[in-house]
């Protein structure tokens, strides 16, 4: 077989919660064919002729209900070997704000939490995950450095 690649999306959601940020966890189903109750962010692939952007929104919208107020690019590079499509993976991450006390309708996991980013990062199991929560939260806290961070990663506000 020829070397192969594909480009995936994960999504970092966030809320506003007293006195910081509260990040979204989901869990998939016991009975999933790929990773049975692993605990993860937003995650998808792209469709033919969609841009990442469009994959994170679209992943977003189908997998919680949700939409957001405020969409990030997260300065992370990740990828990874796929065995099993014998495929290399690049992940593209963002993160996205949600409205306070926003809830999701799950569609392809069986519960969620929303948690602080330590206990989030704590939780969720893929490294790139855990460095994504940890990178949202480091764009969403520096407030001496605000200004620049906004101007090179907030995408709409």
């Amino acid at each position: 077989m020829g070397s192969r690649s594909e480009l995936l999306v994960q999504v970092h959601l966030v809320r506003p919660a007293q006195g910081g940020w509260q990040h979204l966890v989901l869990r998939r189903r016991q009975d999933d064919a790929e990773l049975p109750s692993l605990w993860q962010v937003v995650t998808g692939r792209l469709k033919p002729d969609e841009s990442p952007f469009e994959a994170a929104q679209r992943e977003l919208a189908e997998e919680t209900g949700l939409t957001a107020i405020e969409w990030w690019s997260l300065p992370l590079s990740a990828s990874f070997y796929d065995m099993q499509r014998e495929s290399l993976v690049f992940v593209a991450a963002f993160g996205a704000v949600v409205a306070p006390g926003a809830e999701p309708q799950l569609s392809e996991h069986c519960t969620y939490r929303w948690l602080r980013p330590t206990a989030a990062g704590a939780i969720v199991a893929v490294p790139a995950h855990q460095q994504g929560v940890a990178a949202f939260d480091y764009l969403l806290t520096e407030q001496h450095r605000m200004p620049q961070l906004r101007q090179l990663y907030c995408i709409v506000a």
